[in-house]
């Protein structure tokens, strides 16, 4: 009788035990959340990359076109976005990206350098915004970019959101 009151005492103690570290857990758990509230979803990608034809300004250099489309799938407006643009191309030479205004007859607005980061409209969650562009090339640049890809990097800060190349045919 006296090992059966021993066992569910110390039944009674581990339950007891067990009750209060579960407790104390959801209590930190609770705490910790409060502290820490969740991150916004910033999900925004590339949904689109073609090229749309081929500028000759001079008739011996040929530019290529661009339209790219990034989507924003997260659940907040998501601003502080860049387009990095950079070729797969054994040549490195410095070339200029020219951007025009999305809204047709595309005004040239900007441009900037090949490598370097290129700030794009804020984007709210659900919308679908394009970019274009066109790669400015000097005689040499033009026939060495044929054959290979331009490569779109879309970042949210530091962080790499997505990546979508797209071919320059010879």
């Amino acid at each position: 009788m006296k090992h059966k009151s021993t066992v569910i005492s110390t039944i009674c103690v581990s339950i007891l035990i067990a009750g209060i570290a579960v407790l104390v857990y959801s209590q930190t758990s609770s705490n910790s959340s409060a502290n820490n509230p969740p991150k916004p979803n910033i999900d925004v990608r590339i949904t689109s990359y073609n090229i749309t034809g081929y500028n000759n300004p001079v008739g011996v250099v040929w530019n290529p076109n661009f339209v790219l489309n990034y989507t924003n799938f997260g659940t907040v407006e998501a601003d502080n976005l860049t387009l990095t643009f950079t070729t797969n191309s054994t040549y490195q030479m410095e070339r200029e990206i020219s951007v025009f205004d999305p809204i047709p007859p595309h005004y040239y607005v900007s441009g900037g350098t090949m490598g370097q980061p290129i700030a794009i409209e804020s984007v709210k969650d659900g919308e679908t915004k394009a970019f274009y562009g066109e790669v400015w090339n000097s005689l040499d640049d033009s026939s060495r970019l044929r054959g290979f890809a331009i490569i779109a990097t879309l970042k949210y800060k530091n962080t790499i959101l997505d990546r979508a190349s797209v071919y320059v045919y010879p």
